[in-house]
């Protein structure tokens, strides 16, 4: 089965007018107070997103090279451009990379826990200049490779959270954002019932993998216990 990850998220916040002193309100937004609680909500007609997205590809690609034979790709689980114009896929625990044309180059990475394997690759996107960075989930750390997919360094960020840590990306200044992953036994010990999975934002050092503050905290998806 051919296929290509895409990871879409949608936030959409919805809270209740809080009691404050400090209440700014401006141009469809508001933010107050609440008991040291910093609520922020925005409002209004957006309108429509008035850009057009191209019907035909200008780059197909459909085999990887894998000891010396072709293979065809499968399983894609994200994609991106980088700066010298090639392009990097990725697949559950495989990292390829292609020129500009979508001319195979390279690939890199195995099933397993070991420095440059991999388990459920969620993202990869570019790292500083050159470099590109991949999200293993499974393994919940950062692998860090260079343009020719040579391993940097592993990341390992903590704490964190939950099960199947997703990333948020990565900023561009030596961090790394990420959320906390789904905590089963919370949402299936509070009872019967719907429960509310609290969506928390966390910024982590890209190379020491510390935990450097939190962004935000969000209602989360409501679960049916």
């Amino acid at each position: 089965m051919t296929g290509r990850g895409l990871v879409l998220v949608s936030i959409v916040l919805l809270h209740s007018a809080a009691c404050g002193t400090d209440d700014v309100s401006r141009g469809g937004f508001t933010a107050e107070d609440s008991a040291g609680v910093r609520v922020a909500q925005n409002f209004g007609d957006f309108g429509a997103d008035p850009r057009v997205v191209a019907t035909t590809p200008t780059t197909k690609i459909t085999t990887i090279m894998r000891d010396g034979q072709e293979e065809r790709l499968y399983g894609v689980t994200d994609v991106a451009p980088l700066a010298g114009g090639g392009i990097v896929v990725a697949q559950a625990a495989t990292v390829s990379f292609f020129d500009a044309e979508g001319r195979f180059e390279s690939s890199v990475g195995t099933e397993g826990d070991g420095p440059g394997d991999f388990r459920q690759i969620q993202r990869v996107m570019p790292f500083g200049l050159d470099s590109v960075g991949v999200w293993d989930t499974g393994n919940k750390r950062l692998t860090i490779l260079s343009p020719g997919g040579g391993m940097v360094r592993t990341v390992q960020p903590y704490p964190t959270y939950g099960h199947l840590i997703p990333v948020v990306g990565m900023p561009g200044d030596g961090t790394i954002v990420l959320t906390n992953g789904l905590d089963l036994a919370s949402v299936y010990g509070g009872g019967s019932g719907v429960q509310q999975h609290p969506l928390i934002a966390l910024r982590y050092s890209a190379r020491s993998g510390e935990l450097l503050d939190t962004i935000a905290e969000l209602p989360g998806s409501e679960l049916v216990a």
